[in-house]
């Protein structure tokens, strides 16, 4: 037969691809694939976010309550403050003592997210942190997931994504893997990207309205993976 001068091939190398289906399938099971499949995927518009946005700290943390409600993250005694510098700090508490999402605190009533002034300008990547964060707490809490685990920070964007909420997660700005580093700290838009794709294979989607969201390395290996999974099904992670 002939062979198509085009073919459509994997967006991510072996290594990539298998640790995407491996991770979703974790989340599924701790989760339920019906999350999946069923809730809404979030977009930055009136229908999901209808209260006007004031860049300031209620603004924030009325999208941190919006953005909890979509996660299913406790938001009880947890709320956003302004800091000189976040740096790489998720959580702080009320020393200013550096923490993890969930790492022990000296009071847990005192938690609370740690913004800069410049986040209040970009709603959109203020809501991918929000979620990122709200599902390390829950990768923490409800999955066991130790704050030490090598690829921990990855799992917890990819959460916020499985979610509903990766068109904000790949608002945030990239942070690239250090030479030390077995993985990036936070998901590349490239691997996001592909797992995004298997949530539209996920829910039957072949061009999805969300997808317009997404720009650079996640929109184009989103294109590529779904066509990749809708002409081959070759994933360890496929629908029911």
């Amino acid at each position: 037969p002939a062979v198509p001068m085009f073919s459509t091939k994997c967006p991510l190398d072996y290594a990539a691809k298998d640790w995407v289906e491996d991770s979703l399938h974790l989340l599924a099971s701790e989760f339920g694939p019906e999350v999946l499949r069923e809730r809404p995927v979030v977009e930055p518009t009136e229908a999901f976010f209808p209260e006007p946005y004031i860049g300031n700290l209620a603004g924030a943390k009325t999208l941190l309550r919006r953005t909890a409600d979509f996660m299913d993250a406790d938001l009880e005694a947890i709320e956003p403050r302004i800091v000189p510098a976040r740096g790489a700090v998720w959580l702080v508490d009320d020393r200013d003592h550096a923490a993890a999402p969930s790492a022990p605190q000296a009071d847990p009533d005192v938690m609370v997210f740690a913004l800069e002034l410049d986040d209040l300008s970009r709603p959109d990547q203020m809501v991918g942190l929000f979620a990122r964060e709200l599902a390390g707490l829950r990768l923490s809490e409800e999955a066991g997931i130790g704050t030490d685990a090598y690829d921990f920070g990855c799992l917890a964007d990819l959460l916020a994504a499985f979610c509903g909420l990766g068109v904000f997660t790949a608002a945030v700005e990239e942070i690239e893997k250090l030479p030390t580093e077995r993985i990036a700290p936070c998901l590349p838009h490239a691997w996001l990207g592909y797992a995004l794709a298997h949530v539209a294979w996920h829910r039957g989607e072949e061009r999805p309205a969300w997808a317009k969201w997404l720009e650079g390395a996640a929109a184009a290996n989103f294109k590529q993976g779904l066509r990749w999974l809708l002409e081959t099904g070759e994933s360890d992670f496929r629908p029911a």
